[in-house]
């Protein structure tokens, strides 16, 4: 115990880590609840005391291993800003006990350390604390309103699967005609000659992914969760929005299991489904990820290699073919089961060419895709419009396959949550080009439905009032169609645009195919 001192700073440092940063990157709070640093509180706990003992083990020396160790801990699991700020704090607190004493003694870097680190735990913990206690919001609470849904007993016999496959940022063939000067009507062809009915006119009810999902998979508009979030930023409360849906909910009421293949985003992976397909036996959190980006532990990208989710452009790749993969296999599983899928692609990071080569950016991992995320916009679109053509052999692929493995014809809804984002700007409308935002593919197969039935603009908000009604006669009101934006700074305050998302956008010449 005498030697205790020379460890006791680090000890501290490695467990105020993720809460140091937690409570100061922004982007920590707004996509991940505050319980979601502890797992890597332990790791950074488990990495401080292997550091150490390697340490002491090849110098037998507890001072220099003590330093050591809180050095390497600084070094890898803090920004390298934070780094230096505390060593130099280290520095001159040492510098000021040896002029007070009149003697630089060795052990003062130790006593040094040990301030500074009960600083920043006070300074840290208190505002970590501070944050959690002020929240109003449980992660698992839905924030959507219940439906009641009526149907007949024994109203239908052989219950169809339903696949419901959401490309994210998947844009609409006349968008990418007019905006992008791409022809993708050879892929919606390929999906009519299947049996598929495309809406041309249809459009996102939100733009970006959080909403757009929440607000289909609850059959709603999202009043109740913007009167619930009022004017907060915050994206991790709806995540009990999404994992118990209404339409989950109804579905298994029906007596369908849920299917879910991880997409590796917190919020469309629901982990608690009856069956949960993942490529990776750990799935990092976002927090995780934020820490792993942050700071060197980004050096650590080998543990990929044993089934760590490590966020990297590798990573994205494998999470995507999983996911086609996997879509090919369900099919065998028992039924009637509700499969859903969270692709995300054709949306950037673009890791794939149009021939389905890999490719790696040059450019740190991220999700990123406004406007301002490639120079010049034709880079953006190029990136996009190839993976697209990558994506859209899949799509077919997984199509074929599942309509030839189906015992009972199912019901497959391929959808994009909103279009692509070339010009869109998060912080502000007016600087979005909203026809490219909402403008969406909507591809449905629905056996038995006559094509003259299902309306040209159909939004997704009615995708499943719509499916209950014909397959399990509940006979929901069909909601009439809105278009809601909303800034990041308040997400869920939204300006109704319906009027605008038809307007044709003002693009400069240079930005134009």
């Amino acid at each position: 115990m005498k030697s205790f001192h020379y460890y006791l700073h680090g000890l501290i440092f490695a467990f105020m880590a993720p809460i140091s940063i937690y409570t100061t990157y922004q982007d920590a709070s707004i996509y991940a609840q505050p319980n979601s640093i502890w797992r890597m509180v332990l790791f950074c706990i488990l990495f401080y005391v292997i550091i150490a003992f390697l340490s002491y083990f090849l110098l037998r020396e507890h001072l220099p291993a003590g330093l050591i160790a809180t050095v390497a801990v600084l070094g890898i699991l803090y920004p390298w800003r934070t780094f230096i700020v505390i060593l130099l704090s280290v520095a001159l607190s040492w510098v000021l006990l040896g002029i007070v004493g009149k003697k630089f003694d060795f052990n003062h870097p130790h006593f040094s350390a040990i301030g500074v680190s009960i600083i920043i735990a006070v300074y840290f913990g208190v505002s970590y604390i501070q944050f959690s206690q002020s929240l109003d919001w449980d992660e698992n609470k839905s924030l959507a309103l219940p439906i009641d849904i009526t149907v007949p007993p024994n109203g239908v016999q052989d219950k169809p699967d339903i696949y419901y496959i959401i490309l994210d940022g998947y844009g609409s063939e006349e968008m990418l005609r007019k905006l992008h000067g791409y022809d993708n009507s050879q892929f919606t062809a390929a999906l009519k000659e299947r049996g598929f009915i495309v809406p041309s006119n249809s459009k996102s009810n939100y733009p970006r992914t959080i909403l757009s999902l929440a607000s289909s998979l609850n059959m709603q508009y999202l009043d109740s969760v913007s009167e619930a979030m009022g004017d907060s930023f915050l994206w991790w409360p709806l995540m009990g929005t999404y994992a118990h849906n209404e339409t989950r909910k109804f579905l298994e009421s029906q007596g369908y299991q849920t299917v879910v293949v991880s997409s590796s985003w917190d919020f469309t992976t629901i982990k608690d489904a009856d069956i949960y397909m993942r490529p990776y036996s750990i799935f990092l959190n976002k927090f995780e990820e934020l820490q792993i980006l942050n700071t060197n532990l980004s050096l650590f990208q080998f543990v990929s290699n044993f089934g760590i989710s490590f966020p990297a452009y590798n990573t994205h790749r494998q999470v995507v073919m999983y996911e086609f993969e996997k879509l090919k296999e369900i099919p065998s599983l028992g039924s009637p089961k509700f499969t859903f899928v969270h692709i995300m692609s054709p949306h950037a990071p673009f890791v794939f060419d149009a021939e389905g080569n890999f490719i790696t950016p040059d450019y740190p991992f991220t999700f990123s895709d406004d406007r301002y995320f490639l120079f010049p916009s034709s880079k953006h679109r190029k990136g996009y419009l190839n993976q697209l053509r990558f994506i859209n052999t899949q799509v077919i692929d997984v199509v074929d396959a599942i309509l030839a493995n189906s015992s009972t014809p199912p019901i497959i809804i391929i959808q994009g949550d909103h279009g692509s984002s070339v010009f869109t700007d998060y912080n502000s409308l007016d600087n979005t080009c909203l026809e490219e935002r909402f403008s969406i593919l909507n591809a449905y197969y629905l056996p038995g439905i006559d094509e003259v039935t299902i309306p040209q603009n159909i939004s997704p908000v009615n995708t499943f009032r719509l499916i209950f009604n014909y397959y399990f006669s509940a006979e929901l009101e069909i909601l009439p169609n809105h278009n809601y934006y909303s800034v990041a700074a308040t997400l869920y305050q939204f300006e109704d645009v319906t009027d605008r998302v038809d307007i044709p956008c003002q693009i400069s010449e240079e930005d134009m195919p």
